[in-house]
């Protein structure tokens, strides 16, 4: 068996091309730390097509917002937010966001406007981590007013009309 030290070392040049999720997310922990705060039983079921391995001067960009900010900051695809899936399954319903001032979201905005031929999104969570119910998230508020997908695989999962 290949450690996660010398698994992360065989990565193909384009980190967000791994297709096994399993692998994906624990290549995102490596490089986004505070990802290692949630519990395997809920990281590990979050979709990955949304996040985005953060390489390059992103690196530095995520921390620096992290340091700006003062709250935890996520990178994701700009081009991609899913609600054809459960709702348990994205990260903003697991984990308590940001409240960020005026200036703050200025800061966020201007980071995407420096990145945007990155096509990257900067989305801040409550620092320090808090998990939250997904059930009782934002998110599961739109999923109930739009009428998508709410549960998670293990419950039956249902779309009201």
């Amino acid at each position: 068996m290949v450690s996660i030290e010398k698994r992360s070392v065989l990565h193909s040049q384009d980190e967000n091309e791994i297709k096994n999720p399993k692998e994906f997310l624990i290549r995102l922990r490596e490089k986004v730390p505070f990802l290692q705060q949630i519990p395997d039983e809920r990281y590990l079921s979050l979709d990955i097509k949304e996040f985005r391995i953060p390489t390059g001067d992103l690196v530095n960009a995520r921390q620096d917002l992290e340091n700006k900010l003062n709250q935890y900051v996520m990178t994701y695809n700009k081009d991609i937010f899913r609600l054809d899936i459960p709702v348990a399954e994205h990260l903003c319903a697991n984990i308590v966001g940001a409240k960020l001032t005026e200036d703050e979201l200025q800061i966020l905005q201007d980071y995407e406007e420096k990145y945007m031929g990155e096509r990257v999104s900067f989305v801040a969570y409550k620092k320090p981590l808090e998990l939250t119910d997904p059930s009782k998230s934002d998110l599961s508020k739109l999923y109930e007013t739009k009428g998508l997908i709410f549960s998670n695989k293990n419950i039956k999962t249902e779309i009201k009309s």
